[in-house]
């Protein structure tokens, strides 16, 4: 359960990744997965994507709702991980600031 006030949930939809690279930046990654979360990550706001196959293209198409909790800095955090050879390894990561997406900014 998520503490604090509700302002609203904020619907995200992980479409796909194209040529993405792996850490050595020779080989295409493989077994992907993006995780992301609003405000604080913990096991109540941290969502994940199915893991990808090696592909050129990666697709997911997968669709969440995340909540947004009134009178906290808000910033959607999105990682990309390779789960390689049973080595969980991040690719990369990226925040998204909230109050510039609801300006249009």
């Amino acid at each position: 359960e998520v503490k604090g006030p509700i302002a609203g949930d904020l619907s995200v939809r992980i479409m796909e990744a194209r040529h993405l690279m792996g850490l050595d930046g020779e080989t295409l990654a493989s077994n992907v997965f993006v995780r992301l979360w609003v405000g604080e990550r913990n096991e109540e706001t941290l969502v994940q994507t199915a893991v990808a196959p090696n592909l050129d293209v990666l697709t997911w198409n997968e669709e969440f709702s995340l909540p947004v909790i009134n009178n906290q800095v808000e910033a959607m955090v999105v990682e990309c991980w390779d789960s390689s050879n049973g080595v969980v390894t991040c690719l990369g990561n990226a925040a998204v600031d909230l109050d510039k997406l609801v300006r249009g900014e």
